[in-house]
This record gives structure tokens, sequence and C-alpha cells, in this order.
């Protein structure tokens, strides 16, 4: 038997447990899930609490209940299983019990987001209410075809199909108090091989100890999932006694020992040990040394963490809220932490920095003086044809934009708006127009130039902005926070869309929000649309052009309309929340 997941209510990822991730189901903020003292508690109907474990057929899933039964009178929860996360979908059973049905129901069905459908249901004779006041154990066991469910000793069995492999997940219902997930527990008798293993060691905090700190990583990927175990050891605690007296005794001070998944965008932190503690040597104490003054931790301290692999490429960081050695106090460090690739790399060890922004400038030397280095023939002095391809000339001397203005009929239909004020010093352009049409137009102090240009190569377009657009705003009076996403100016973003417009010809677009879209190989088209928004819902408006065939949509996960419809092109819409995203499947 091999235990998939076991809750021993030690770690946590921010105010959730550690290793459980949230299936949201609404629009709420709130997750619904906590850690207790001793437990995990679900405070609220809706969302999905699912463990991160590698997908799996046939298990056993036991865990221990706690309801406030003698005052709210009823409760009520959902354990999935084989649950397709990504599909969000897959095999549960519903508890449910009441003092006024005075008895125990148990359905099985199946879950498609959030709506549960029933297709079998089993009443027995409900429990005395002392024992439901009482915690009280629930048991299922997946084996093949057969679904064998125990609640507070009611046993009850279903016919199920054979199914496919999933997660499991838990959900509660709407009743009174708070529903305390006091054990949990999943175990297999299938093999969970990972699909690759790698162990190493790295070192921590090497400058604030004159004792090595190291910790032991062994890393196994389970495909979607990935499981950390660490052995923090070393340090004072593993050194000879040598010297010391009742005034001093060399010890190292520990505060939350952690791990951090880092990507490019975020990074998630798991607390492994959610406290204080003190190594010391213990032959150079007291007694009452951790039995009064200071909490003592297992040494090495042995956690495992898993967690959902962020997509695309990253990083891991191990290490301490704070550390600090008594004999160098003036080197303690908050954070400390050393960052590794997935291969063992260290890639910095010392302060904490993954919480911080780093922003790196990189400044050009405005004499060029390098360039003088390059042979005369060089071709990295100048690059021929260039000037030729976007139809403009170089005039030898920059010239400050202040005013940027559309010109002829080119976004005439945006708002009105034809004219932008610029303050931003590096608006700088050195280029005048020769054959190219001009479609944005800079003035300067004593003339204009072309700001961004299009040229009809042949059968090709070529596009240029000649001053950096993210630079322009729409008056001189707006309080620039950064260069951010939110501080690019509408008028020039809608220039950029429009010539895209002109350049391409994509056989998909959307009016708002987030497009990926692709052939699959099987012939089909998928189109995911994302709301990226975190305040407001949207309505986006999605066309799809050049059609071979007639389309049949043959998935989809949020409700939608269809605008039109004809020979030549498909228009859907799709009402999206915040941060939600559609999928649609078109063969």
């Amino acid at each position: 038997m091999t235990v998939l997941f076991q809750e021993r209510f030690d770690c946590r990822h921010g105010d959730l447990p550690c290793g459980w991730f949230v299936e949201r189901n609404s629009d709420l903020a709130a997750s619904g899930i906590r850690r207790g003292e001793g437990c995990i508690e679900l405070l609220s109907a809706g969302n999905k609490f699912i463990p991160v474990i590698p997908d799996v057929h046939d298990c056993t899933v036991d865990f221990k209940v706690g309801v406030n039964y003698l005052m709210g009178k009823s409760f009520g929860f959902y354990v999935c299983f084989r649950y397709d996360a990504l599909l969000r979908r897959g095999e549960a059973i519903r508890v449910r019990c009441s003092e006024e049905a005075a008895k125990l129901t148990i359905d099985y069905g199946r879950f498609l987001a959030n709506r549960f459908e029933a297709i079998e249901t089993r009443e027995l004779p409900s429990p005395e209410a002392k024992k439901l006041d009482r915690p009280f154990k629930v048991q299922l066991d997946v084996c093949g075809k057969l679904l064998r469910v125990t609640v507070a000793g009611c046993i009850t069995e279903f016919a199920i199909p054979s199914g496919s492999v999933g997660k499991v997940a838990l959900a509660r219902m709407h009743f009174f108090d708070v529903m305390k997930i006091l054990s949990f527990r999943i175990t297999t008798n299938e093999k969970t091989t990972a699909r690759s293993s790698r162990s190493f060691t790295v070192p921590i905090a090497q400058q604030a100890t004159m004792y090595p700190l190291f910790c032991d990583v062994s890393l196994l990927d389970f495909g979607d999932c990935m499981e950390a175990r660490l052995s923090f050891r070393g340090g004072v605690a593993e050194t000879e006694p040598g010297e010391g007296n009742y005034h001093v005794a060399r010890a190292d001070l520990f505060n939350r020992p952690f791990l951090k998944v880092i990507t490019a965008n975020a990074m998630e932190e798991y607390v492994v040990y959610d406290e204080e503690f003190v190594n010391v040597v213990k032959h150079l104490v007291p007694d009452y040394f951790y039995k009064v003054l200071h909490k003592r931790a297992p040494w090495p301290l042995k956690r495992s963490v898993r967690f959902i692999k962020p997509y695309g490429a990253f990083d891991l960081a191990v290490g301490f809220e704070s550390f600090c050695h008594s004999t160098m106090r003036n080197y303690a460090q908050a954070p400390t932490e050393t960052m590794f690739t997935l291969a063992g790399k260290i890639l910095h060890s010392g302060v904490g920095i993954s919480d911080g922004k780093v922003v790196a400038t990189f400044l050009s030397n405005p004499k060029k003086q390098f360039a003088s280095r390059l042979p005369k023939k060089d071709p990295r002095l100048k690059v021929d044809g260039l000037e030729d391809l976007f139809g403009v000339r170089d005039t030898g001397k920059d010239a400050s934009v202040t005013q940027v203005i559309a010109v002829g009929d080119f976004m005439e239909d945006f708002d009105g708006e034809r004219l932008e004020f610029c303050t931003e010093p590096h608006c700088k352009g050195h280029y005048a127009a020769n054959g190219c049409k001009v479609l944005l137009e800079g003035k300067t102090d004593t003339a204009t130039m072309p700001v961004l240009t299009i040229k009809e190569n042949g059968a090709a377009k070529a596009a240029l902005f000649t001053v950096p657009p993210q630079l322009v705003r729409p008056d001189e009076l707006h309080e620039r926070l950064g260069y951010a996403k939110d501080s690019i100016s509408r008028f020039i973003n809608a220039a950029a869309q429009t010539v895209m417009g002109m350049l391409a010809k994509p056989e998909v677009t959307v009016n708002g929000g987030r497009l990926i879209a692709y052939h699959s190989t099987n012939g089909d088209d998928v189109i995911i649309m994302e709301n990226p928004d975190k305040r407001e819902t949207v309505t986006i408006d999605m066309t799809i052009s050049e059609l071979t065939s007639k389309p049949i949509i043959t998935f989809w996960d949020k409700p939608y309309f269809v605008v039109s419809k004809d020979k030549n092109a498909l228009q859907l819409r799709v009402r999206l929340p915040k941060e939600e995203c559609a999928v649609i499947v078109i063969k």
C-alpha cells in the first residue's frame, strides 16, 4: 500500500494548508479553506479543495470530519474521485444528513464544474445525534467497478464504471458551522513511479555562520505535479561540545523554513515548519532550556512538499524567513535563501531576493566609442537596405516629439481622438519619410517627422514606429506612476492594433481579452479566450473567418451566443467573469 497523501497539519502555503489547491467555482475572492488548530477548516460551499497527488485510478480515501451537528441539525459534503481537474469533471459521492429527515443519504453521481448530477441514491438510518456531533470517520474504497462508502460506521456500495484516472477532491454543502477535517489520507495499491527523480545538496546561509548549513533535496516529477523532499541539517546542533559556559552557548536561531517555487512572474512560498526554533549543543545548556525557554524542532528537519508544476520554466529556493548564528549576530539574514535550478545548479545563496522586484537597466554610452574599434567594413556599423524597406531616410539629427497626430483617414473612428501630447524626453526620432505612407505624424519644435509609417513592398507590408510608442501620454498633466501595462497610451495602443490588422489576416480575432488559438494534430481547432481583468466581467466577440467547411462546435465549457453564421465566418459571443477563461473546440 502506497501513501499518496498524508495531511500532517505542519506546513502552510500562505493562509492555506500546504499540498492543496483550490478549484474556484465562484466570483468570490475568498478561497473557503483555512488552516485551523490541528485541522483544516472548510468554510463555505462552492469551491473544491484538491490534494496534490498524481492521477490515480483506484484508491482509498480516509478522513475524519468534525461538525456541530447538535446545533446545526444538518451537514453535507462531496468527495470526488477520478476527477479531471483540467476539465472539472469526474465521479463523486454526496453525503447528507439532517434531523428532519432522520436518515443518512449517500448519492453517487458525476460532477461537471460545480454541478452535481445524482445517478443512484442510498438512504440509511441516521446514526444517533451524539455520534455525529463527535468527529466521525469517512472512508471511500474505489476498486475497479466497485465503490464502498463508510460514514460514521454506516456502509453502502455502488456499482461504478471502470472510469479513468484522476484526482481526489473535497467540497462542502451549505449548512451551519465550519466543517473540520481532522485527518486526511489517500492510499493506493497502484504503482505511482515518478517520471524522473534527482537528488542533490545545496548550502544555506554561507556568509552568516561558521557552522555550515545544508539542505538535501530530492525532486520527484509526477507529470502535472512535483514532490520536493527536503532535509535541513548541519549547524551547531551537529558539532562537538567544545567550549561553552553558563553565560554563552553558541546557538542557531531559525524562523520558519520554507520552499519557494519561482517563475519569471510569480513566487509561491511553502512554509514547512510554521514556528521559530533554536538549535544548540545540548551538552552546553541546562535541562530546562527546551522545557521552558525555547521550542525544540526535530533535527535534521525533514519535510515533503507537493506542488502543482507552474507553466513554463521555474526554479526553486530553500531557506528561512530569518536566521541568526549567536556568535555572528551582525551577519544575521532575514530572509536567507539559496536559489537553484531543477538540476541543482546554485543561482544565489545569501540574503533573500525572490520576494523583491529586481530592475536591471542597461544604458548605452552616448558617444558610442566602442563602434570606433570595429573594422570600417564591419557590417554591424551599418545595415544597408533597412531604410529602403521601411521607406524612410536618416536625417542624422535627433528631434524631440511634442505632439502625435493621426494623418488622413487613419483612426478616424477612434472616439474622435486624433491628437496626443508627449512630454517624455526620450521620445526622439531622426527619420524623414522617403516613399512610405505616414499614419502618425509627430510635431517637433521646428518641423514634423513620421512617428508610425507603413510601406508596401510587393506583396508584403512593413510598418515602423520611429519613436518609443509606450512613452506617449494623452496629456502632459497625467500622473505617470510607471511604464507598465496601464500607462500605455490608448491612442498609440489602438494604432498598433490597427497596423497589426494591416500586416496579417488571422483566422480568429477577438475584440477584447486575450486569445490563444491553434490547430490540433487530430484536425480540431482549439480556441481559448481569457479575461485577464482582476475587477470586471467582460463580453468578448470572437470571429472565425476563412472557413473551408461548415463548422461544428464539439466542446465548450462556458455558455456562448451565436451572433452570426454564414459560409465565410462564424461570430460567437462569450461573457467571462474576471480572471476566467473559455475553451471552445471546433471541427
